[in-house]
């Protein structure tokens, strides 16, 4: 079988970069010792990346006897990336480097009241103020990648249906290359969550692994021996959309006791409002001083750790519905990691260790076993930083040439 000289070059150079990014000061020989490739291979390659400014010397390490290597580091800040979060209420921009860190950050508002040509312009205000404004020559950036919730066509980048935000057929990806001119990914917020944590996460050294977005709705994204995961339509990871309660509330998708009408803030919220009505005593009433329509998933887990009965018990049935969901999910991938990300995860160990109990409930005994469940380190950044690392591994997979990713080869 006649073996694509390109490919095993563009593969050697992906492995050598990583090894530099993941291991701190290293010399070309170690590099050599890490990768099984030849040390003239990665000297040529190491002297390619140096010539882009990805890699740099640091000095010699000491030695006790010949002559010391040259080390070499991983340079974050050469190039970043534009990064975007869409979510109910607010549209997020950052501009990051690639570790992850954000040099710059804006955001406005969102509302499901706005019509797509109104909520389209306000996409594009917020990436051209982070371009504008972040203070960072655009021959550095890399591109613009976003994430937008709801169900995100691999093939052309089409908001098919997005119910948290009620937009359908909706052509994101087409709207903003028509005004930017930089490489651009539009794709799930769940699956920009799994680039993150890959890229710059918990997760860097893992093969298998899952992050569960636990907002307005809940959704997972998937990472299976060594590939982000999107299905044969581009729609995988829909684990809100699993049934639990066929009995239960109806859903956007049109059945009924999905995990989303359980378990998510929206569920949460309902339910608080619902038991209000019925003149239940709790204080969340006194917390939106009795406007109902602010009340939202932070005034109830705010109300719950201060005791109030009302409260707790919405926390504690939504918390056991998501540990039933991603107990099946555990069953059905068995991964190194869930990474519990979203609104909800920014309650910490309030949310995580209920979690944890009712996840081991449910989950088989024999499935999970190794199986870490954390919360992301990156907290509201994460779908703003996933966005940017799908950039950065656009940026990978072209071989490492910022010159020729920005040039579209």
């Amino acid at each position: 079988m006649r073996v694509d000289k390109t490919v095993i070059n563009e593969l050697n150079r992906q492995e050598v970069l990583n090894v530099i990014r993941c291991n701190g000061s290293i010399s070309r020989t170690d590099i050599a010792h890490m990768t099984g490739l030849s040390v003239p291979t990665v000297m040529k390659i190491v002297d390619s990346f140096i010539g882009m400014g990805l890699v740099c010397e640091t000095g010699k390490r000491q030695s006790n006897g010949g002559k010391p290597p040259m080390l070499l580091e991983f340079v974050p800040d050469a190039y970043f990336c534009v990064g975007i979060d869409i979510g109910a209420t607010k549209i997020l921009g950052i501009m990051a480097d690639c570790a992850g860190n954000i040099a710059y950050r804006y955001q406005i508002p969102n509302d499901s009241s706005y019509s797509d040509e109104e909520f389209l312009a306000h996409v594009a205000d917020v990436i051209h103020d982070v371009l504008t404004n972040s203070g960072v020559a655009r021959p550095q950036i890399l591109g613009i990648g976003v994430g937008m919730p709801g169900l995100i066509r691999s093939s052309d980048s089409m908001v098919v249906f997005s119910p948290v935000l009620h937009r359908k057929d909706l052509r994101l990806y087409d709207y903003l290359a028509e005004r930017f001119d930089l490489p651009l990914m539009v794709d799930s917020i769940h699956r920009a969550l799994v680039f993150g944590e890959k890229k710059y996460g918990l997760c860097r050294n893992s093969e298998n692994f899952v992050t569960v977005n636990l907002g307005y709705g809940i959704g997972a994204g998937l990472f299976i021996n060594g590939s982000v995961y999107s299905g044969s339509s581009g729609f995988a990871g829909e684990i809100g959309h699993t049934i639990l309660n066929p009995l239960g509330p109806r859903c956007f998708c049109g059945n009924r006791g999905c995990l989303e009408t359980l378990g998510s803030a929206l569920a949460m919220t309902r339910d608080a409002i619902n038991r209000i009505r019925n003149n239940e005593q709790t204080m969340l009433t006194e917390m939106v001083s009795g406007k109902l329509e602010k009340l939202e998933a932070k005034h109830i887990f705010e109300a719950a750790k201060q005791g109030d009965s009302l409260a707790c018990d919405i926390v504690s049935n939504a918390i056991d519905y998501i540990g039933m969901g991603i107990a099946n999910l555990t069953n059905i991938m068995d991964p190194d990691y869930v990474v519990i990300e979203g609104g909800l995860s920014l309650s910490g160990d309030f949310l995580l260790k209920p979690l944890k109990e009712a996840w081991r409930k449910y989950r088989m005994n024999y499935s999970g076993r190794n199986t870490r469940i954390v919360l992301s380190e990156f907290g509201a950044d994460a779908t703003a930083i996933g966005a940017s690392a799908m950039i950065f591994d656009l940026l990978m997979t072209k071989g490492y040439n910022p010159k020729k990713l920005l040039d579209g080869e």
